[in-house]
């Protein structure tokens, strides 16, 4: 029975992906907000509805919890109440319950805070994904997005320790010069 449900649960969430999708496909495609305050209206507020309501459920696997973030992300554009928030937590429950996908999640965590401009949450999602493999953390250029984190705080010891770190892991990278410059500007 649980294989059962589990398998409803991932086609109501691939049903989930398709049907937005296709909204904001068709959103992208139009000169009006009318695809918009459709799902606002009706088949957002439906799933808003469902996904608020899935809770961990037995025989979810963390990819359902990215699969419920990703919808989240989709309904996030159509400025669904809550929908950010939600998705926030997607990736967190994911990263917490699910070794098999904590790096990607917090991946994708961090990847949310660096768009809103969180730096609390960059420094410590980013700590996170440095224990997790500092290896590959190093190879995403994580240390960058640590520096980004210190400099939205003002923080420029710290700032100038990443952006120097960053730097002496990836030489070439491009942004590094104009960041270490931003930082510098900050009061000591």
């Amino acid at each position: 029975q649980i294989i059962a449900h589990t398998k409803r649960l991932s086609d109501s969430l691939q049903l989930g992906l398709n049907d937005f999708s296709e909204a904001l496909r068709q959103q992208d495609s139009m000169d009006t907000d009318s695809v918009k305050l459709a799902m606002q209206k009706g088949m957002g507020h439906e799933w808003r509805e469902w996904i608020f309501n899935v809770a961990p459920r037995e025989g979810m696997t963390g990819e359902m919890w990215l699969q419920i973030a990703e919808i989240l992300a989709k309904m996030d554009r159509f400025d669904i109440d809550q929908a950010y928030e939600k998705q926030l937590e997607a990736y967190k429950n994911a990263a917490y319950y699910f070794p098999d996908v904590r790096y990607k999640a917090l991946t994708l965590l961090l990847k949310n805070y660096r768009e809103a401009g969180f730096a609390p949450g960059m420094i410590t999602t980013a700590q996170q994904l440095y224990l997790l493999d500092e290896e590959r953390a190093i190879s995403a250029k994580i240390e960058y997005d640590v520096a980004l984190a210190y400099y939205f705080l003002g923080d420029r010891k710290n700032g100038l320790t990443w952006i120097n770190y960053h730097k002496s892991n990836h030489p070439n990278d491009n942004r590094t010069k104009a960041l270490k410059k931003k930082i510098k500007k900050l009061e000591k």
